[in-house]
């Protein structure tokens, strides 16, 4: 079993289409937008769990659960109607082949 934290610079492209519904106040109609977000730091760990000798010496199968914590702003920045901070959670099975001894 492994466990252990990590740290990551994290890059988004954002790109879609928002729908104005009109009413009293305001016009509607539909906006695009297409922008992106650099180096946003991200906080995690993660827990791996592996079972070794499987089908050969060299084939093992490996659990791993990866939670993150990205700053989609600065850290601490409060207010506007875009989240401040995303939460990710990765969650991989798979097998390991060892190329040297």
């Amino acid at each position: 079993m492994y466990i252990g934290c990590n740290i990551g610079i994290n890059y988004f492209h954002l790109q879609g289409e928002k729908t104005r519904i009109e009413n009293g106040f305001i016009n509607g109609g539909n906006f695009k937008y297409n922008y992106r977000i650099n180096s946003r730091l991200g906080l995690g760990f993660l827990i791996e769990y592996e079972i070794s000798k499987i089908f050969s010496e060299r084939i093992s199968t490996s659990i791993m659960i990866n939670p993150e914590l990205t700053a989609y702003e600065k850290f601490g920045t409060l207010g506007g109607y875009d989240p401040w901070l995303i939460d990710w959670l990765n969650f991989s099975i798979g097998l390991k082949y060892r190329f040297t001894d």
